[in-house]
């Protein structure tokens, strides 16, 4: 399996829009079948979606999801949770949520993968909170030719305000087959859609440490990289 991030790095302008035009929908069609379960997944981003030989993708990591029936207490004020990079507004000010701040996510994902860069120029946290809240994403610039449609309708999943962005799923997918065109299209529903619930593999050592020191007080720090199971 290859993250999506990488996979498109890989290839001539031709090839990567090629490629979006066949994941973004399956992308989508995942999205769909979660947020019918009434789950957003909150840290939508390029490490978070792999793609295997086959060219079926998979999103993962889904330790931050959380039911958008319990959004008025999801995270608490104050506290950050996601990545800062592709977190919609109102997860930054601790609003509810619905699966219009996973379209978000969606944008800023778009939005690199034309351009190479993300919607906000800055890297600190306190820099991207402020230009997330308080100014208009860069214009995009692709890196190669590009529908106007396709330039509008990111445009239209960064915006800061939810009820501005495309209500669902569904709208996100309509759109992006005018833009990129119907080939292999590919349906929002299906029998193949479903979450993985899998059980942990080989950490019985590392959850027993854990447990054996939760409780004595201090600080417990799990360190590890992206997708090595710390939630």
């Amino acid at each position: 399996r290859r993250y999506l991030a990488d996979l498109l790095q890989q290839q001539s302008w031709d090839v990567r829009l090629e490629l979006l035009g066949k994941l973004v929908p399956k992308l989508l069609a995942g999205l769909h079948y979660l947020h019918n379960q009434r789950l957003v997944h909150r840290d939508l981003k390029p490490e978070n979606i792999l793609v295997d030989r086959h060219g079926e993708l998979k999103l993962v990591d889904f330790g931050l999801a959380k039911s958008n029936q319990d959004s008025l207490c999801l995270t608490a004020p104050g506290t950050l949770v996601g990545t800062p990079l592709y977190m919609a507004p109102e997860q930054f000010e601790s609003q509810p949520l619905d699966g219009r701040a996973d379209l978000y996510a969606l944008g800023g994902i778009l939005y690199e993968a034309l351009s190479g860069r993300l919607p906000q120029p800055v890297d600190f946290v306190s820099c991207v909170l402020s230009h997330v809240l308080t100014r208009e994403p860069e214009p995009l610039c692709p890196l190669g030719a590009v529908p106007d449609e396709l330039t509008r309708l990111v445009g239209q999943l960064l915006q800061r305000e939810p009820e501005r962005r495309p209500p669902d799923c569904v709208s996100v997918l309509q759109s992006w087959q005018k833009c990129i065109g119907e080939n292999a299209p590919v349906s929002v529903s299906g029998p193949r859609r479903g979450l993985l619930y899998p059980a942990f593999q080989g950490r019985q050592a590392l959850l027993d440490a854990v447990r054996s020191n939760v409780g004595r007080g201090g600080v417990l720090l799990v360190a590890g990289t992206s997708g090595s199971g710390r939630t």
